[in-house]
């Protein structure tokens, strides 16, 4: 796995709507910067791009898709209009990480009011706090009354806590399953060596558009070998808000 980003790089001394469109593992303006030698008139720069789990495998499938676009086969320059190559790079990017999310399929404790649903959601949660999960990235999460608490702050809307609550089957489920998680945020505390990182999972359903769920991490760092990794929450994260666009 390669994790990255995909660009689209444009330079005004080059022909009208020839971008140029690839991947690095690095920051997209240093590869800009990069490309901007003696042999152009102009610098280039980043018009977008986007982070991806496998940016190798996202830029030959991306390639692949604007075949019809390319003016060299033997260079990354293709002819079409921004908004259109843009379009392809995101829709790329999200298909290549979805590949990558665990497909869940944990039922839903499904209920109308908040009084209804977390009665059973705290007997799951409270056996699920006994038992306690072992994730194959971060070792042993504490399932602790952190996690309980954030989902059902008074601040959350009761139709927010409902869908929170109906999600912690998924939760568990994605948090023993995944090997892969993304570095959210410092924690909101800003302690020191406090940090939030996030879980994505795929939950496919029949009758509506499948559900992408976040699990949310808080990992203390005490020193280089110990750390304490806890469940902080679940959410339902929509497209935009993954792919940042």
């Amino acid at each position: 796995m390669n994790r990255g980003f995909l660009y689209i790089l444009n330079n005004p001394s080059l022909p009208e709507g020839f971008l140029k469109i690839g991947m690095t593992t690095r920051n997209p303006n240093q590869r800009a910067k990069e490309l901007s030698t003696t042999s152009v008139a102009a610098a280039f720069q980043v018009a977008h791009s986007i982070k991806v789990i496998d940016c190798k495998k996202a830029e030959k499938v991306l390639h692949e898709r604007l075949f019809e676009y390319r003016v060299n086969k033997k260079r990354e320059f293709f002819k079409l209009p921004l908004q259109d190559a843009i379009a392809y790079v995101n829709e790329t990017a999200y298909n290549i990480d979805l590949e990558y999310f665990p497909r869940l399929n944990a039922p839903f404790l499904f209920y109308d009011k908040v009084s209804d649903v977390k009665k059973m959601a705290w007997e799951f949660y409270s056996n699920w706090r006994q038992k306690g999960s072992t994730s194959p990235k971060f070792g042993k999460v504490d399932i602790s009354l952190k996690g309980w608490r954030h989902i059902t702050r008074v601040s959350n809307s009761q139709k927010s806590i409902i869908h929170k609550l109906n999600l912690l089957p998924c939760a568990k489920q994605l948090l023993e399953t995944s090997k892969f998680s993304n570095f959210l945020r410092k924690s909101e505390y800003y302690l020191p060596g406090k940090e939030l990182h996030c879980i994505w999972g795929l939950y496919e359903t029949k009758y509506q558009p499948d559900i992408i769920v976040e699990v949310v991490l808080e990992i203390t760092k005490y020193n280089m070998n110990n750390r304490k990794v806890v469940f902080y929450g679940v959410c339902e994260k929509k497209e935009k808000s993954i792919r940042g666009v």
